[in-house]
């Protein structure tokens, strides 16, 4: 028996593929290839969402922010293989997720197992993150920026919804880096691979 909230988790899921799919489709990126990444990334995303309870104490049984560092693991490892900006791709996964997450806590909160906060947080932050990318000066930030300020976002959102603590720390921290690593240090320039 499937309850309503997997029903929502599935639906939500398949929005971010969908998303990821068609934006990545439109940056040119081969649609096979796209797939198969997002089924890679699905896997380590899910293994690192359960895994890390088993070393952690974690209440609930998945640990989100395993998912999502598991996941950019994956695509790392991916873009890597396949010669790719794991910035330009990461910052669409990014923009993808946002979308899946805004929608997974909207349907929490339709079926009262979720707050209003946590359903706006997010439904606020891939309005933003979609804005940016959108944006003709998009072209002109650094690459990578939507995937960085998604990961800082996600951080504040855990923060908000009092889980403070690993998660907080890793969203802060790895978007924080990255931003002060592709603003400052690297120099980063886009490509187109």
């Amino acid at each position: 028996m499937v309850s309503t909230f997997g029903i929502t988790l599935a639906i939500s899921y398949l929005l971010a593929v969908f998303l990821f799919w068609r934006l990545g489709k439109q940056e040119g990126f081969s649609t096979d290839d796209l797939f198969d990444a997002a089924l890679f990334v699905s896997l380590f995303g899910l293994g690192g969402g359960k895994l890390l309870p088993l070393w952690v104490k974690v209440p609930g049984g998945f640990f989100w922010f395993g998912a999502i560092l598991a996941g950019l693991l994956a695509l790392y490892l991916f873009a890597l293989a396949r010669r790719w900006s794991f910035l330009r791709l990461g910052s669409i996964i990014g923009l993808a997720a946002s979308f899946g997450q805004a929608a997974g806590f909207l349907g929490a909160w339709l079926l009262k197992i979720g707050s209003l906060l946590e359903a706006g947080g997010y439904l606020l932050v891939a309005a933003v993150l979609y804005l940016i990318y959108r944006n003709p000066v998009y072209p002109k930030l650094p690459l990578g920026t939507v995937l960085f300020l998604y990961l800082v976002s996600v951080g504040i959102l855990f923060y908000v919804a009092g889980n403070w603590g690993a998660p907080v720390l890793a969203g802060l921290g790895a978007g924080g880096l990255g931003w002060i690593a592709i603003k400052g240090v690297f120099k980063v320039k886009r490509s187109h691979g």
